[in-house]
């Protein structure tokens, strides 16, 4: 049996109904200011798509719409440029550093799973079919 194409087109008072935002609705995210990660799900979801009003919304021009269903994650990195361009140099530096932050802790709870793996107590219990 072939696969249907199933193509949501959301407005603001659709829920996402996938993601970490599942069970928001597209006005919460856009009152959230998260509108980074709604040209995310544009870009990489190939069966979501929104409004005319949203797209504006979430700053995408005209000639960087793409075809739906269809996704391409380029036109996004491209846009991202260019809109990273048009961010305020202290805003850039807030994120720069949140950014590092973030990875900051990764490597060190990376470090610490590695090395909380390796102790008696926790070797024992997998043994123990914990």
């Amino acid at each position: 049996m072939g696969q249907s194409t199933y193509l949501r087109t959301l407005t603001q008072k659709s829920v996402m109904k996938f993601g970490k935002y599942s069970d928001i609705t597209v006005k919460n995210l856009l009152d959230l200011n998260k509108t980074t990660y709604l040209r995310w799900c544009y870009y990489n979801c190939s069966e979501i798509t929104f409004t005319e009003d949203i797209l504006e919304l979430i700053r995408i021009p005209p000639d960087f719409r793409i075809e739906k269903p269809s996704k391409c994650p380029d036109k996004h990195d491209e846009l991202n440029i260019i809109l990273w361009g048009k961010i305020s140099p202290w805003k850039k530096f807030r994120q720069e550093s949140h950014r590092r932050r973030v990875r900051k802790g990764k490597v060190i709870g990376a470090t610490y799973s590695r090395i909380y793996k390796n102790k008696r107590g926790y070797l024992q219990s997998k043994n123990h079919g914990h």
